[in-house]
């Protein structure tokens, strides 16, 4: 499974989950088509740290990676135990995402995972400490989402679903010198259990392969 395929086949076998928004008549959407993915939120424009002049972004070009990307900032409203808190979580988590793509820095993201998220370590944040030993950058790939709905569950406990697409990518170990590459990963649905202790971590992330 790759980097940004953070999906995998399965159910939320151990709870009880019921995700609204995956309910026959629900308003969940079809796969979006191109034109329909330009809607979709791109991530860190509004919850990011805005660069000074002296450490401006520059984004991955098959010259080098980035520099100064900007890190994505948690309003306290995504901390909030509740299903808005929930909702703003998983905007956040996807920055995340997108942030950890970027930079192959894994820190920030572990923070907000926990150890038994498998597909969280398999898909994204394994690929991104070794892409850091092995000096590999990425160009493209960001991940696009809208979050659907938002439910609690249990005590300190929540499931949302995000339709998210990805930008295809292309993957560089020296300067104009391609890798590999990823074809764009079309309109999909997952599903991001959550648990509350003192904010909220992401412990299991289910959907199509």
């Amino acid at each position: 499974m790759s980097a940004r395929k953070i999906a995998f086949v399965a159910l939320l076998a151990a709870s009880s989950l019921t995700i609204t928004a995956c309910e026959s008549g629900s308003s969940v959407q079809p796969p979006a088509t191109t034109s329909e993915n330009q809607g979709i939120q791109s991530g860190t424009a509004q919850t990011s740290h805005a660069p000074t002049t002296a450490e401006k972004y520059t984004p991955a070009t098959a010259k080098g990676p980035a520099k100064n990307v900007p890190v994505p900032q948690m309003p306290e409203s995504e901390s909030k135990n509740s299903e808005n808190g929930a909702r703003n979580f998983s905007e956040y988590y996807f920055d995340l995402v997108n942030y950890t793509i970027e930079t192959n820095d894994t820190k920030l993201i572990k923070k907000f995972t926990t150890h038994a998220c498998e597909v969280c370590g398999l898909s994204i944040i394994d690929p991104a400490d070794r892409a850091k030993i092995d000096g590999r950058w990425q160009v493209g790939g960001k991940h696009r989402y809208e979050v659907l709905a938002s439910e609690i569950t249990g005590e300190n406990l929540a499931v949302t679903s995000v339709r998210y697409s990805a930008d295809s990518a292309k993957f560089y170990v020296e300067p104009h010198v391609v890798e590999s590459e990823l074809e764009r990963l079309p309109s999909t649905i997952v599903a991001l259990g959550l648990e509350y202790d003192s904010g909220w971590k992401v412990y299991k992330i289910v959907g199509d392969d």
